[in-house]
């Protein structure tokens, strides 16, 4: 009982040969790293992404919002869920990071990215940037899954 009401996100990565398959839903994150360009690569189903989809407020925004953790699409609250599904081609030296909100929620991008830039290994990466996150606060769960094409 006292978990009524709560839900869970999933993103998910299926890579063969040169395609990933992504699925996704709630606030957890994937990210494609090409070259020095990481991007983000899914949307958060949350009230603020909203916000800043629609130009309410900035992307840096969202890192400080009041209302950064209300979700609007999870697995397990309703029977109706709206999973985003798509493909992206990846290539050799591509770096993709899948990551719960309890890292970017602690980290903003240019921070990621710079950690990619200077660890050399999936392991090293995982380990800082959830060293960072901690040292910033650490309010949630860090999961990480780096992944070096």
């Amino acid at each position: 009982a006292e978990h009524m009401g709560m839900g869970t996100t999933l993103t998910a990565c299926y890579i063969k040969e040169d395609t990933a398959y992504i699925g996704h839903i709630g606030d957890s994150r994937l990210y494609l790293k090409r070259n020095s360009n990481l991007k983000l690569r899914t949307e958060d189903h949350t009230v603020v992404w909203e916000l800043y989809k629609n130009g309410k407020i900035t992307y840096e925004e969202i890192f400080s919002h009041p209302q950064n953790n209300i979700l609007t699409n999870v697995i397990g609250t309703s029977g109706k869920i709206r999973i985003d599904v798509f493909e992206m081609g990846v290539q050799e030296g591509d770096i993709i990071m899948l990551c719960s909100d309890g890292l970017n929620s602690m980290l903003q991008d240019k921070i990621i990215n710079k950690v990619m830039d200077n660890k050399k290994t999936a392991e090293q990466i995982c380990n800082k940037l959830v060293s960072l996150a901690k040292q910033k606060g650490g309010h949630d769960n860090i999961t990480i899954i780096v992944i070096k094409i």
